[in-house]
């Protein structure tokens, strides 16, 4: 069977662009690149937890 990859692309408005959280989940072959700065890392973790089964590109 082909594994499928997907990307989950979440931007922050420009302000918080400096800062770039790179997770990448290997049981489910999944990159999620999260733009932001003034968050919390468990914050977008959680984020991510709840975005990352649609497998959809977040603009």
């Amino acid at each position: 069977m082909e594994k499928k990859s997907f990307e989950i692309i979440v931007y922050a408005p420009l302000k918080y662009k400096k800062a770039l959280y790179y997770y990448n989940d290997k049981k489910l072959n999944l990159r999620i690149f999260l733009k932001w700065q003034n968050i919390l890392k468990n914050q977008a973790f959680e984020m991510i937890s709840r975005k990352k089964n649609q497998a959809v590109r977040l603009f």
